[in-house]
């Protein structure tokens, strides 16, 4: 029983020393976490830009070629008129273009807009591809549109979605001469 009174009357606490020092571990502890949550998140948010432009570009191919119709994907910040412009980040539209003047008439339904809250990120074209037109038989022609798809303020690599003549998109983290994807 004495032991026990003993234990009992003794107080149980930080002392000043051990709590400035659990604070001092786990603000180095914080401050080094940080930044890998920042990149990861930049990560994360060019992994949903790139999501995003191969599902409006399979959107478009495939009612293509199931109506039969000129499908036109192209850059807009209004979601009514394409804008003149090799940057979509501001959005993204999928129409039919039922008169094939690859604008959008207000008989022409749209099918899809994008607005992408992804402000860490830039999304733009091959300088000649300001719009993807997708036949009736599935095909884009004209030459390879690149999406490249890079973050703003990261050093975080970009990716890019390589859309082919036949159509068909594909997902790259690689230039064709096998460097990273240059974001410049």
């Amino acid at each position: 029983m004495e032991v026990r009174a003993r234990l009992v009357g003794r107080a149980r606490g930080l002392t000043a020393i051990e709590l400035i020092t659990t604070v001092a571990v786990a603000i180095v502890l914080v401050s080094v976490g940080i930044p890998g949550m920042r990149g990861m998140l930049t990560r994360q948010e060019v992994v949903a830009a790139v999501t995003d432009v191969v599902t409006h570009v399979q959107l478009a191919r495939i009612t293509a070629v199931t109506n039969g119709q000129r499908v036109v994907l192209c850059p807009t910040t209004d979601g009514a008129l394409c804008d003149d412009t090799v940057e979509w980040a501001g959005g993204f539209m999928v129409f039919e273009d039922r008169n094939g003047d690859r604008e959008r008439g207000d008989d022409e339904p749209l099918l899809r807009r994008s607005r992408p809250d992804l402000s860490g990120v830039r999304i733009t074209t091959s300088a000649g591809r300001r719009k993807i037109v997708y036949q009736p038989e599935g095909t884009a022609g004209g030459t390879n549109a690149t999406f490249r798809i890079c973050p703003t303020s990261e050093r975080t690599p970009g990716r890019a979605v390589v859309i082919s003549n036949a159509g068909r998109p594909r997902v790259t983290e690689k230039e064709d001469d096998g460097k990273p994807i240059r974001c410049t």
